[in-house]
């Protein structure tokens, strides 16, 4: 952006700030804005708060998002190969992909799910703190040397430093 842009934008915005369209499900939707009034903040300062701070983050959610595209292809894929078979070959596969689709289906609810407890907010702030340390934890099993890289990183040292 040159200068003369920056200026006009803000004398009429009153700030440098540009809006930005992002697509995505309405459920995504409704827990951010959820997620938001939980903060007591905006949608749009909630989201530009995530987009700053959390690049880690947003790469994994990126990752799942793919995931899960490529999953829903593969049950596209069933389904067509369902529609246009004779009835002799869907009679022979029909259990084989009636299995498979319920596997896919099971993979996109895990990967939903992941996707839900990597977008937690909280996660995010307790990754930001930690990302790049080292540390050791005393689990039942004995000591585990871990590295916060990702923020599954930090669930696992939450996960195996709590003994029962």
């Amino acid at each position: 952006m040159n200068l003369e842009k920056i200026e006009d934008e803000i004398i009429q915005n009153g700030n440098r700030k540009v809006n930005i369209g992002v697509r995505a499900y309405p459920e995504l939707k409704f827990n951010l804005i959820d997620a938001a009034k939980a903060v007591e903040v905006s949608l749009s300062e909630y989201c530009e708060n995530i987009l700053i701070t959390h690049p880690g983050l947003l790469e994994e959610v990126n990752k799942l998002n793919l995931q899960v595209e490529d999953l829903k292809q593969k049950i596209a894929n069933q389904e067509r190969f369902l529609a246009s078979n004779d009835q002799l070959k869907l009679k022979s596969n029909i259990n084989t992909l009636f299995e498979e689709n319920a596997l896919l289906k099971k993979n996109i609810e895990e990967l939903n799910l992941n996707h839900e407890i990597y977008s937690d907010s909280r996660l995010a702030y307790l990754f930001k703190e930690v990302k790049g340390q080292r540390d050791t934890i005393i689990t039942d099993a004995g000591e585990m040397n871990i590295t916060f890289n990702t923020p599954k990183d930090v669930l696992l040292a939450l996960i195996y430093s709590h003994t029962l």
